[in-house]
């Protein structure tokens, strides 16, 4: 079945909320605000999704008093450029880091091709990235590709800008576990939330518990 997105947004905090839908059912959220959110301010716009994706602009825009804005995201946008880096500079420096880390050529697609010119990102950044990419182990980062980088953006994103910390690391548990979760304070939940998403795992709201994690072929 198809699948849909939409993304939340607002002028009174950076990121976004994207909401999936398969068919015309509610399939999963995920968090991508970069700035912090208390626990209402979460739970408002989670409990105000809707499992039909025709209700939920309306819906989220009405109960927020237009505070927030609901808008339709595609997969396939090829003028989505907004730092204006052309497609084959990006191609060039991904070609530049697979060759220096893996000492072969790499051979690109029109469809990958395509894929990147739609990530808007500037050309220093994407390096930075893309060193993080190249230089992780992570299961879930190989094989290295175009493909697998677009696929994996976010987590990928996430690796590269985590501050380094002196505290000593809380012991996330894996698979989700919601009765930790509840524990947490909202500095908590976000980082339980990123070593999910590195580990594979979505965001889930259902009915009875609210948002759940689960393995991403655990959805289908």
């Amino acid at each position: 079945m198809e699948l849909t997105k939409y993304k939340i947004t607002s002028d009174t905090f950076e990121g976004y909320f994207m909401v999936v839908y398969k068919g015309s059912h509610f399939k999963s959220v995920s968090n991508e605000v970069e700035s912090s959110l208390n626990d209402k301010q979460v739970n408002f716009i989670l409990n105000h999704i809707t499992d039909d994706p025709k209700l939920l602009k309306g819906t989220i825009e009405h109960h927020s008093k237009s505070k927030l804005k609901v808008e339709p995201v595609t997969d396939q946008e090829p003028d989505q450029d907004p730092e204006g880096a052309p497609a084959r500079d990006k191609i060039g420096i991904f070609c530049a880091f697979y060759e220096k880390y893996t000492t072969v050529k790499y051979k690109t697609g029109a469809a990958e091709a395509g894929k990147m010119k739609a990530l808007g990102v500037t050309l220093d950044e994407l390096e930075i990235i893309l060193k993080a990419y190249f230089e992780s182990d992570e299961w879930y980062l190989k094989p290295k590709s175009i493909s697998n980088f677009i696929k994996k953006y976010n987590e990928v994103r996430t690796i590269a800008y985590a501050r380094p910390t002196n505290k000593p690391k809380r012991n996330y548990p894996l698979p989700y576990d919601h009765s930790f979760f509840l524990t947490l304070d909202t500095n908590g939940q976000r980082e339980y939330w990123s070593i999910l998403k590195a580990n594979g795992y979505v965001s889930k709201y259902t009915a009875g518990r609210g948002t759940i994690w689960v393995k991403q072929n655990e959805l289908m």
